[in-house]
């Protein structure tokens, strides 16, 4: 699993990293999930009232010959789940 913050508050901003060198993951994994933690409200937040107001949204994960991309919106943590 890989694990990704994006803490600009004004950019979005994309990432590629190169996988084949991981160990356990294989000249070319596969994605199994990913997510993301976002909000287009960056002070938007959880409360009693209103308990989902920030939750899980799917992110794409897009694989190109061992290299993952992803585009990380403003304030986003998120994560990226490969095969073994």
């Amino acid at each position: 699993m890989i694990l990704l913050v994006n803490r600009d508050e004004h950019n979005a901003h994309d990432v590629t990293i190169g996988l084949t060198s991981l160990p356990r993951l294989g000249e070319w994994p596969s994605v199994t999930s990913s997510q993301m933690l976002h909000s287009d409200d960056i002070y938007r937040t959880n409360t009693a009232d209103e308990p989902d107001g920030v939750t899980l949204q799917p992110l794409s994960a897009a694989l190109d010959e061992g290299r993952m991309t992803v585009s990380l919106p403003p304030v986003t943590w998120a994560s990226v789940r490969f095969t073994a």
